[in-house]
């Protein structure tokens, strides 16, 4: 009987950071603007290519000034990124960071869950320079919406005005 019960024993799996993968199959995050919230989101497999459904592993994202790709050497130090890291409680983490202007360049993206690189990782992050034209459409788009509702604030208050004014020249006119 003891036979049984070691055949149908559930294997319990240890995570496993070399299987561990990023969600994103396109790597979306890689292309940032600064300004604009960049994450993505990793799931834990264990080493028998299962997905891990609880949370509280030991995962950590560090973005590193790449060097060799940025030919601008700069006086001023850079610092990069933070990376916060949210536990979803289901096996998956968000990694999710946001960079300011002077903070635009080519990174390495390391992402380890319990101290060991998830694959592929570490990733390459290019953070670009916000879109000017972009930033000149919004402008104007955000001017034009801005001007309407004023006009529509000034017809209305003239529209509530002439009202009044119609009711004072009939109740003028009763009193005569």
């Amino acid at each position: 009987m003891i036979w049984f019960f070691f055949f149908f024993k559930k294997k319990i799996a240890k995570e496993s950071a070399a299987h561990s993968t990023v969600i994103d199959p396109e790597y979306s995050f890689q292309d940032s603007e600064v300004l604009k919230a960049s994450w993505l989101q990793i799931q834990v497999i264990d080493e028998y290519n299962n997905n891990i459904q609880i949370g509280g592993h030991n995962v950590k994202g560090v973005l590193e000034f790449d060097e060799s790709t940025n030919a601008k050497a700069t006086k001023e130090p850079i610092y990069p990124p933070t990376v916060n890291v949210t536990d979803n409680q289901n096996g998956t983490y968000t990694l999710a960071f946001v960079a300011t202007e002077k903070q635009k360049g080519d990174y390495k993206l390391s992402i380890t869950l319990e101290g060991d690189h998830i694959k592929d990782s570490p990733f390459t992050v290019v953070i670009s320079p916000l879109d000017k034209k972009n930033t000149v459409l919004l402008a104007v788009g955000l001017t034009v919406i801005i001007a309407c509702i004023i006009i529509l604030i000034g017809v209305l208050a003239y529209k509530r005005w002439k009202k009044k004014s119609d009711y004072r020249l009939i109740e003028n006119d009763r009193k005569t």
